[in-house]
């Protein structure tokens, strides 16, 4: 089972990366300038073009777009007028005479101020001396005449004066300078009614910053429920706080804030910066474990496994068959170090409270067995703590989102204390969680210490490793490894044989056809299996990257009671765009036609435009257009521009051809333009069209049907030419005697070469008429 979920995470991350996901783009309103926030992933890249009007912001490296539908629901459009967005940038136009000022904020988010050009950096609002909220334990909220030093003395924080980021040189800040709410509110002499108005401007104000906070993930929900954090707590509510026999307000301890479904924090309380909590606390504010409830390379004991385990059963139950909760725990943990996580977890399920007590250890024996904990994980919260925890919080999560912070120097250290046995069966899964993180340099790590060891390197290790290098573009090396993976015959060669296929047909490289034996032996073997359906996909695109393109389309139609609507879609889709790629015109054209015949063409648009394209340059026209009307709302671009160009000529229909082909500039276009004129008998402009594409055969034969042939026509031009020069010839018709027998001479020397002009003319002409 941990081999296929590992498995079914591969595919999640490689089978999409054609298509990286959007960036969220979301907004902010500010008193003097407006704010946009870009959830990136760590590490990236941006740059500006910034010009009087607008300023594009290009992610180096992104080309999965980004979502701006929700931009304008939290700002108006007087400083940001509109944002357009492609695959790998956005354009911000702006309202007004603006400047837009961009600085990255933690590790991933960029953030974009926008704010009108000469605007003055506004100054901090005065500190106030005499008058602040304050909090006097059971009496009603007043105002009282303190100072700030008292408000230390109950274990507050001063409040901290922040200003706007310098445009010049933006600190890494995600808020503006913030009003002080009390500021503005009276004096304690002041009437009680004004006091209520001070009190309700201090909540608008409060309320505005507490959005301004959400809007730039300052304040920011958790990722889990809080069920899935915090056991049942008993009693539900301390009895202490109603006692009366203390003499006045007492400091209340700090609680922790494992239970909160909020994150607050300052403009310095970011992802990667120094967040004013003990280090032992996660960012979100969590208390990170103790070591000891996840320090496996302590749990091996001092006795051989078999005497250890047989000991600590004897001593699960007492006389009175109950259960010994020292014995179950010594006993799980000792299952744990050696890698049993099904005994351990039933072994944890015979003393219920000690599953409460240490829910670390239920997730470690799910990653023992599944490979996760699944999306109920305790562990996963503390992926960022500096201690063994981290490592055990990344292999419990499934995949980890790209928003997440993650300690993996201290996941790389723990995995390092561990015993080889350990390391050899973790390694694998930690790499492959840091690689789909998108930090390859601690993915590669992590397996570094087992190319030390003296024994090979696991499968799970290859297969991990041959993802890596594919990652860095090393597609031969990756082959060479999954090969060794498949021969080696273990439980991850299935899924190597499912890599290589879809590298090569990635790369483009052809497939021997005892590889597709090769799958279909393991399709047939694992049809059962969850992974069957995947071997039955790649062993149809196995046998069409083979050349076996009946074989393929028969392995197509055997699967399809197993596929559902979309995944069917997808195999035909591929199946197809390599028919049209790679098999010969015979072929090609049987087995085209006969979809088309049996059935609706129900593929991709992508795998569409390839049969189209291929059809048009086999001369089937009608059949090409055919196809372009059996899809709705076929695409308009520059290519499929040209495409229906050629098709609409190939049809007879120039004037459709130019309509289509537009002012559209580059060299195929030009060319299909001038064909098209040619066929409508504008040869002059068609002979300049060629002439320009440097095309001399097509350039003689449009000159030559122009009646402007004498002067479209050059004296060098093959055989033409000389027709040309006897064209313009001029007799002498002298009647003198002098000089006539030159004169003749030449004559009849003329005759001759008009002659032979005449002859490579005509059998020019015949020739062409033969063709």
């Amino acid at each position: 089972m941990t081999a296929l979920r590992l498995f079914t995470l591969l595919l999640i991350l490689f089978g999409g990366q054609a298509n990286a996901a959007e960036i969220a783009v979301r907004s902010g309103a500010h008193p003097s300038f407006t704010r946009l926030v870009l959830d990136v992933p760590a590490g990236a890249e941006w740059a500006i073009e910034q010009q009087a009007s607008d300023a594009r912001i290009t992610m180096i490296g992104h080309s999965g777009g980004f979502d701006i539908s929700r931009v304008f629901e939290r700002i108006d459009r007087s400083i940001v007028g509109a944002i357009e967005a492609n695959s790998s940038s956005i354009k911000i136009n702006f309202a007004c005479e603006c400047q837009a000022n961009v600085f990255r904020s933690g590790d991933r988010m960029i953030v974009i101020d926008v704010r009108k050009t000469g605007q003055l950096r506004q100054e901090p609002p005065p500190r106030f001396e005499e008058t602040f909220l304050q909090f006097v334990g059971s009496a009603p909220l007043r105002f009282s005449g303190g100072t700030p030093v008292d408000l230390i003395e109950l274990d507050q924080q001063p409040v901290v004066e922040e200003t706007l980021p310098d445009i010049a040189s933006p600190a890494p800040d995600l808020t503006d300078s913030l009003e002080d709410p009390t500021s503005n509110l009276l004096r304690p002499e002041t009437s009680a009614a004004t006091e209520l108005e001070g009190l309700q401007i201090a909540q608008k104000k409060l309320a505005e910053r507490v959005g301004l906070a959400a809007t730039t993930g300052i304040l920011r929900s958790t990722r889990r429920p809080i069920e899935s954090i915090e056991p049942d707590p008993t009693p539900q509510i301390d009895t202490s706080v109603f006692d009366t026999s203390l003499d006045g307000p007492q400091s209340a301890p700090i609680q922790s804030l494992a239970g909160s479904n909020i994150r607050i924090s300052s403009s310095s309380d970011l992802p990667g910066a120094t967040t004013g909590l003990p280090s032992s606390s996660t960012t979100q504010g969590m208390e990170c474990l103790d070591r000891d409830e996840v320090g496996i390379q302590d749990w091996g004991g001092q006795t051989a496994f078999a005497t250890s385990i047989g000991n600590l059963r004897r001593s699960l139950f007492s006389e009175r068959d109950t259960a010994n909760n020292d014995a179950v725990l010594e006993l799980v943990r000792r299952y744990l170090y050696f890698g049993f996580g099904a005994e351990a977890l039933e072994t944890l399920s015979i003393a219920p409270e000690l599953m409460t007590r240490h829910r670390a250890l239920k997730d470690m024996a799910r990653v023992m067995e599944y490979g996760s904990a699944g999306s109920s994980s305790y562990l996963a919260h503390f992926a960022d703590c500096d201690s063994e925890v981290a490592l055990w919080a990344i292999l419990s999560t499934e995949a980890i989102e790209s928003s997440d912070n993650v300690n993996s120097d201290a996941a790389l250290r723990a995995l390092s204390s561990l015993p080889l046995h350990l390391r050899r069966f973790l390694a694998p899964t930690l790499s492959e969680r840091l690689l789909a993180y998108g930090d390859q340099d601690a993915a590669m790590t992590a397996l570094r210490g087992l190319e030390r060891a003296p024994e090979p390197l696991p499968a799970a290790a290859q297969l991990v490793m041959a993802n890596i290098e594919l990652e860095q573009g090393g597609i031969h090396e990756a082959q060479g490894r999954l090969k060794e993976v498949i021969s080696s015959n273990e439980q991850q060669s299935a899924e190597a044989l499912i890599r290589y296929v879809d590298t090569s047909l990635d790369a483009n490289v052809d497939i021997a056809q005892d590889i597709a034996t090769l799958v279909e032996a393991y399709a047939t073997e694992m049809r059962n299996d969850p992974l069957g359906q995947e071997l039955r996909r790649t062993h149809v695109l196995a046998l069409a990257k083979s050349g076996q393109f009946s074989a393929a389309f028969e392995a197509l139609e055997q699967t399809r009671p197993t596929q559902d609507a979309n995944s069917e879609k997808n195999v035909r889709s591929s199946l197809m765009t390599i028919l049209a790629a790679d098999a010969d015109d015979a072929i090609f054209v049987k087995h085209t036609f006969e979809s088309m015949q049996t059935q609706p063409m129900d593929v991709s648009l992508q795998a569409k435009i390839k049969l189209i394209a291929r059809l048009a340059e086999l001369g089937f026209h009608t059949e090409a257009e055919m196809m372009i009307s059996m899809h709705e709302g076929f695409p308009v671009t520059a290519e499929n521009r040209v495409l229906r160009a050629k098709i609409s000529l190939g049809l007879g229909r120039p004037s459709e051809a130019l309509a289509f082909l537009g002012e559209l500039k580059n060299e195929e276009a030009d060319r299909l333009r001038a064909d098209a004129k040619a066929r409508m008998g504008e040869y002059r402009e068609a002979h300049a069209l060629y002439e320009t594409l440097d095309n001399e055969d097509a350039r003689i034969r449009v000159a030559w049907l122009s009646d402007d042939w004498r002067q479209l026509l050059r004296v060098s031009d093959p055989v033409l030419g000389a027709i040309v020069s006897i064209s313009k010839s001029e007799m002498n018709t002298s009647d003198e005697i002098a000089g006539m027998l030159e004169r003749t001479q030449d004559t009849l020397a003329e005759s001759a070469r008009a002659r032979n002009a005449i002859q490579e003319l005509l059998s020019l002409e015949v020739g062409s008429s033969g063709d």
